[in-house]
């Protein structure tokens, strides 16, 4: 059955071979959904390879955050295209891609390490079942697929369907994100975990990762946390203004 369906596949990239999804050239052997030059153009943050950054800094003193990155930047039409591909266009498979690259990228620089866990954000049964798929889902398998780290997708539900965050307000989106997750019947592993990994497509304000983390923290109290995420929007600039509740590990930072 796997000849025939690499078979069939190989006949269909013949006929119709696959394109960029950025670009839309015709993509060469090795290359999977974007193109060599447009994987390469999109604006990578590279926060895995810094001590400390913005996105990691967003979540001192909200939750016990250990590490955070992103892929790229969400600026420019290409990370728009690339985005609206995965969430949009019924094409989860760039998110196991784009998982597996960030994978690859910043498994040298021990990003993973020590992670028990990886735990994609959940969606509404209503919208996952109208979109067809969890985009954060797809991310989390191909991260997996590198690291070999575990995925639990079937602990943490998603109580509340609520409006998109697109053109809500910093305030609007935090009180849009309270209390909406909850862990489910089947949450036997969280509460076992030291740290875990939270994944989501674009971070903006946090909002919604520190409301999920809440909810694990309320099945396992001690627990640490790592978040990466495709894309990272934020203007986000730490001060002791923005966040009163200053962390000791970073009070001198």
């Amino acid at each position: 059955m796997t000849f025939l369906r690499r078979l069939a596949t190989d006949i269909l990239h013949f006929m119709l071979p696959p394109r960029c999804i950025v670009c839309g050239n015709r993509l060469t052997n090795g290359e999977s959904h974007l193109c060599i030059n447009c994987l390469g153009s999109l604006p990578r943050t590279n926060f895995h390879l810094s001590d400390q950054n913005a996105m990691e800094q967003m979540f001192w003193g909200r939750i016990n955050i250990v590490r955070a990155t992103a892929l790229f930047y969400y600026q420019g039409e290409e990370t728009h295209t690339v985005l609206h591909n995965l969430k949009y266009y019924d094409n989860p498979d760039v998110g196991r891609h784009l998982g597996m690259v960030m994978a690859e990228e910043a498994l040298d620089s021990g990003f993973f390490q020590d992670i028990d866990a990886i735990v994609p954000v959940p969606l509404h049964n209503r919208k996952e079942r109208k979109r067809g798929y969890n985009q954060c889902l797809y991310i989390a398998e191909g991260l997996s697929e590198v690291t070999g780290i575990k995925v639990l997708h079937k602990e943490m539900v998603r109580l509340v369907n609520t409006k998109t965050q697109t053109r809500l307000s910093k305030d609007e989106r935090w009180e849009n994100v309270q209390d909406i997750f909850a862990p489910s019947r089947r949450c036997k592993v969280l509460p076992t975990c030291q740290h875990v990994l939270i994944i989501d497509d674009v971070v903006t304000t946090g909002s919604t990762l520190i409301s999920l983390a809440k909810a694990i923290e309320s099945v396992n109290h001690g627990i640490r946390f790592s978040v990466l995420s495709l894309a990272f929007a934020s203007e986000f600039r730490y001060t002791q203004e923005t966040n009163p509740a200053l962390s000791s590990q970073h009070s001198d930072e």
